[in-house]
């Protein structure tokens, strides 16, 4: 990070929140453009004499409010030099000041070789979008923000930090759309570690595929697929970020690398979300009981505050190996360590309020990632990788006392409490839980590309996936108990995909075939006339597929 951009953005900061205002105050609209004639987002807009100032949107567009008089604008940027303007502000007329920035010379290899990335990603036949995070790795802004900013995305949030997520691409979601963390199943990092959690600070870029998805994301999504691609450091570096916000919101990160001279490389980060989301909320489904008559009353609007809702989550990356050598590209040995609290408020609808239902959840994933360009022959270029993954979830509902949105119904000095079968329950009906979903998940990933030469190259790719669940609840009986509750399910995904250049590269096209294998096996206790049996269930899917995109 560029230190003395930081020190004017704090100082920014502190002028704009302290800042004197004289008289009647003017508005004055600008947009900042590059030389390109392209909007320059996130450029800092300060006004020496007013000691007041503001940040262009997306369109580069900024908006102050100013007495009459003159003044100094000075428009500064990351990636652009630093442009002073002088701005005479009258009153009656339309005050307008744009500015027009020259790329900062220091930072321009930088740039072009992010760009060209970019560019590359999305001349390449398929919709997709790429949003580079390096503007807004500044600002506390979380993934899902940056999704919804994004033409054709759509995110739904059922609350705060840590709520339910829902991804829509272009109308379709659900299972249609496809998670992924550098090209692998976001799944097989577990919850903890996922788009709610990771800072932005740590991503490289996001890759949003709006239907057809090319074949290295070995997944079936028949709507799109969201990739995240993490930062890969290879210099010597160390960065922190820290920001606090409402409800008691703590966002903490940081990130250090280090690369000696024989190629060995040691590559580490680490996140800590927290917030009691303990925000207002109304309407026709709060409601309060009365203790006397058992009855629901309406709360005729009345705030009340989410009580049980608290996140938490942290977690750490860690690399260890070798990269830039000659027998390798990359070659890294790592793990991926989270976990996270989540406390759950109400059911379905309102109505249903909780006090002590929450889950828990924790990730150890193991990896390892090897690559090598021109390998055993010029144009070739070979990547496998692999991961094991332990993730743990549980449900936790054991205390079995009644809430609305006042908090614990309490009736002569006792709690009241829900019964299932003569026994305290639960919050969320019937018999207490603790129960624990333990998964392990195993990918192998193999990627063969060749480049035949500048217009023609022939991709390869092939993902085997095992995933084993095992489920206990120590409140369950006995019997019940002593059946395997499992769940297993194994993918082989296999593509070939032909890209090819035409007509001065202004013509791409992308054919590509992808197999799918799969086998669901479950193993599922059932109650058949007062006994307990296990109901076996094995499936097996075989389907191909293919497709086609072209770009001009």
């Amino acid at each position: 990070m560029n230190r003395k951009f930081t020190f004017s953005l704090f100082f920014f900061i502190i002028y704009s929140l302290f800042g004197i205002a004289y008289g009647i105050n003017i508005t004055v609209e600008g947009t900042v453009r590059s030389e390109k004639g392209e909007p320059v987002e996130f450029a800092a807009v300060y006004v020496t004499e007013a000691a007041l100032g503001a940040i262009t949107n997306e369109k580069g567009e900024y908006i102050l409010d100013l007495p009459s008089g003159e003044y100094d604008f000075v428009i500064s940027h990351l990636n652009y030099e630093t442009v002073h303007l002088n701005v005479v502000v009258k009153e009656g007329e339309k005050n307008v000041a744009d500015a027009v920035l020259r790329e900062n010379a220091v930072m321009l290899s930088d740039v072009v070789v992010t760009g060209n990335m970019a560019q590359a990603l999305e001349k390449r036949g398929f919709a997709v979008n790429v949003i580079e995070t390096r503007q807004i790795a500044l600002q506390s802004v979380q993934v899902n923000e940056i999704l919804d900013r994004t033409a054709g995305v759509r995110i739904r949030q059922d609350g705060g930090m840590g709520s339910k997520v829902n991804y829509n691409i272009n109308g379709l979601s659900g299972n249609s759309i496809k998670i992924f963390i550098d090209g692998v199943p976001a799944s097989n990092y577990g919850p903890s570690f996922s788009l709610s959690s990771i800072p932005s600070a740590l991503i490289e870029r996001i890759e949003v595929y709006k239907g057809v998805v090319p074949g290295y994301l070995s997944e079936d999504a028949l709507g799109g697929a969201i990739n995240i691609i993490l930062k890969q450091r290879r210099n010597k570096s160390l960065t922190t970020s820290y920001s606090a916000g409402s409800f008691n919101t703590h966002q903490w990160n940081a990130a250090g690398s280090y690369r000696w001279n024989n190629g060995f490389t040691v590559d580490a980060s680490a996140f800590y979300n927290y917030s009691d989301n303990n925000y207002k909320v109304w309407g026709k489904d709060i409601r309060f009981t009365d203790t006397d008559t058992w009855q629901k009353i309406d709360s005729q609007g009345k705030r009340v505050t989410r009580f049980h809702d608290t996140y938490r989550s942290l977690g750490g990356k860690f690399n260890i190996g070798f990269t830039d050598v000659w027998w390798a590209d990359q070659f890294l040995v790592g793990a991926v360590l989270s976990e996270s609290y989540n406390e759950i408020q109400n059911g379905a609808t309102m109505q249903v309020v909780y006090g002590d239902r929450h889950n828990r959840r924790a990730s150890d994933v193991f990896t390892i990632d090897y690559s090598k360009d021109d390998f055993l022959l010029d144009g070739l270029s070979l990547r496998v990788d692999g991961s094991y993954s332990i993730l743990n979830r549980q449900i936790i509902d054991t205390v079995g006392i009644q809430h609305d949105w006042l908090g614990p119904i309490i009736k002569d000095g006792e709690y009241i409490y829900y019964y299932s079968a003569g026994e305290i329950g639960a919050e969320g009906g019937g018999r207490k839980t603790a129960a624990i979903d333990k998964d392990y998940a195993t990918m192998v990933r193999g990627s063969l590309r060749y480049q035949f030469n500048e217009n023609h190259s022939l991709h390869a790719n092939y993902m085997f996936n095992d995933f084993r669940r095992k489920v206990s609840d120590e409140f369950q009986p006995a019997a019940l108990q002593a059946l395997a509750n499992t769940r297993d399910l194994q993918k082989n995904i296999a593509s070939l995909t032909y890209e090819n250049t035409s007509f001065s590269g202004r013509l791409r096209t992308n054919l590509f075939y992808k197999h799918y294998f799969q086998t669901v096996t479950a193993n599922e206790p059932m109650l058949v006339d007062g006994q307990y049996v296990l109901d076996r269930f094995r499936k097996k899917i075989n389907h191909n597929g293919f497709g086609a995109t072209f770009s001009f």
